[in-house]
């Protein structure tokens, strides 16, 4: 286990000079400070996984900059901030829940990342209307939105999602029918999946992809 912060302007020279690093994994350790700017000047890089460690500060756009991104987990710290605009068509997963995160969830997500299967946003302080480009995510497999204030029609995805919402209950935030999980108060939900570990199994080991399927060289033009 890595511990206390660590100082990423020497770490990131280091990094900088392997143009072959595929992924950077440091799940489950108490890293501190910012999100490392520096990922997003990684060429090569496909999966970034810092989840459940004590970073703080806001989701520097950068990273999401490399051209063949496919995963970005960043769930269980302590990042703050609004949800930055991402322009992604090669990203697959994005998981951000269990953080402190503010505001709307930007119509850019379903404009520029149109190829996203799994998208955790779970118990953070999101609020207002889903963008109606989410409809554009015809990918979409997996979608969480539990303990935000967010409101919307998912309709629409039912028989192709797997969706956890807050569609049932007295006040119910979002329309569907299909949730797998509706209730914000729901003692059985919050399950949350491994992004990276999920979509480096699918594109790399498709005997292992839980959903039986390979993904297309069309994703990743």
């Amino acid at each position: 286990m890595v511990s206390s912060a660590i100082p990423w302007g020497d770490t990131a020279n280091n990094f900088l000079a392997l143009n072959t690093i595929f992924a950077f994994k440091a799940m489950e350790n108490e890293l501190t400070g910012p999100v490392p700017q520096f990922l997003g000047d990684l060429p090569n890089i496909q999966g970034v996984g810092l989840g459940k460690n004590k970073l703080t500060g806001e989701i520097p756009p950068h990273i999401f900059d490399p051209p063949g991104l496919l995963g970005v987990a960043l769930e269980g710290n302590v990042i703050s901030g609004t949800l930055p605009s991402i322009n992604s068509k090669s990203l697959l997963g994005l998981s951000l829940h269990s953080n402190r995160l503010v505001g709307t969830v930007p119509a850019s997500l379903g404009e520029n990342c149109s190829n996203l299967m799994f998208v955790d946003l779970a118990n953070n302080q999101l609020n207002g209307t889903l963008p109606s480009s989410f409809q554009k995510l015809e990918s979409l497999y997996w979608l969480s939105l539990m303990k935000n204030d967010l409101s919307g029609d998912l309709t629409s995805f039912c028989g192709s999602l797997i969706i956890q919402a807050d569609c049932k209950g007295p006040k119910p935030e979002v329309t569907c029918n299909c949730c797998v999980c509706c209730r914000d108060e729901d003692k059985f939900c919050g399950t949350y999946i491994d992004i990276i570990t999920m979509v480096w199994d699918c594109r790399y080991d498709p005997d292992n992809c839980p959903f039986g399927f390979a993904f297309d060289e069309f994703y990743f033009r």
